[in-house]
């Protein structure tokens, strides 16, 4: 609107119906642009972020993953932990080697 320089103070009853017509499309445009804009960020935050493609997205949804992805970190964090203990043992080590062989 800037570009067409449209006041926004000036009614629309004093703009010409092809001039409205105009900046109807002008705006219909720069939606088109704006969603494209958004389809693409939207698209490299799912990539960024290991998301689905395709589904929608809510922050219910986002919160809920973030919740399962932070519980797999958990889980798998638990068991390097536990497998650094045991390495910290040498007695507990030596008959995790024997089991493996």
């Amino acid at each position: 609107m800037q570009i067409e320089q449209v006041d926004g103070s000036t009614p629309a009853t004093n703009a010409s119906a092809q001039r409205l017509k105009h900046y109807n499309k002008v705006l219909s445009d720069q939606l088109a642009e704006l969603k494209a804009e958004v389809a693409r960020v939207e698209t490299g935050f799912r990539i960024d972020y290991g998301l689905e493609a395709g589904c929608g997205m809510s922050p219910t949804k986002l919160i809920g993953s973030i919740e399962q992805t932070a519980k797999h970190l958990r889980a798998g964090l638990a068991m390097h932990q536990r497998d650094m203990r045991m390495l910290a043992d040498k007695a507990a080590m030596k008959r995790w080697l024997k089991r493996e062989q």
